[in-house]
């Protein structure tokens, strides 16, 4: 059963045009000038929705109304050596705590997008709106940053347990997503446990709120299912 709910409303391409943007001020740039870069409305749902993929994916962390690029930016816009930019790609992907249960889960296996939007709906609380898109950043993603074998297949890779501990000095939220994207939006963290369920989901924009109708779907199918089953003892 999935641990938690997260993933970012936007691709990893698109997430990088943001942190370009970024990245060619210097560092750090004000929320309103990579907006009027990008084209885009500040306060548009489109230009919300790239800036917390970006910082999902973490390429920029938020500070104050500013973004800020982070080392794993840094590596994949100044690498040092041919091979760094495709690991900074790498650590990118993986930093979106969904995509990296999902490398794992789906070792050796086909990156299919129909068998992942089923997957993600069914087991990982994800509504119905949100599931073909999340399925197409992941699968994309695979193959843009290098993660499939030979055969074409998702690729085995080591656990970033290093890499995340010797970047939280720079960015300790990225560790907690939930928390962060709540607090700083004035969204809600909702946390569901019980029997085979642990999820913890955050409702920062009305997208989320679709999300939420599926998972609460989801505890009803259960809730009714224990129900008829606990009926169905009693009367035999």
């Amino acid at each position: 059963m999935p641990k938690k709910t997260d993933y970012p409303h936007c691709g990893l391409g698109e997430a990088l045009r943001v942190a370009e943007v970024v990245d060619h001020a210097g560092g750090t740039a004000a929320l309103g000038v990579v907006a009027e870069r990008l084209k885009m409305a500040e306060k548009g749902g489109a230009f919300t929705h790239k800036v917390s993929g970006a910082v999902k994916f973490s390429l920029i962390e938020r500070a104050g109304g500013s973004l800020r690029a982070t080392p794993i930016s840094r590596e994949i816009f100044h690498p040092l050596a041919e091979r760094e930019k495709l690991d900074g790609l790498q650590h990118a992907f993986e930093s979106v705590s969904l995509f990296r249960t999902l490398l794992h889960r789906l070792q050796k296996k086909s990156p299919d997008k129909a068998m992942i939007r089923s997957l993600l709906i069914r087991e990982y609380a994800v509504g119905h709106a949100m599931a073909e898109r999340v399925a197409s950043y992941f699968a994309e993603g695979v193959k843009e940053v290098g993660l499939l074998d030979s055969n074409g297949l998702i690729a085995s890779r080591e656990p970033l347990e290093g890499v995340q501990e010797q970047r939280q000095s720079v960015q300790p939220a990225v560790d907690n997503p939930f928390d962060r994207d709540a607090n700083q939006s004035g969204g809600y963290l909702i946390s569901v446990r019980g029997p085979g369920l642990k999820v913890d989901f955050a409702v920062t924009e009305d997208s989320d709120l679709e999300d939420l109708q599926s998972l609460i779907a989801m505890l009803r199918r259960k809730v009714q299912g224990t129900s008829k089953s606990s009926n169905a003892h009693e009367i035999s």
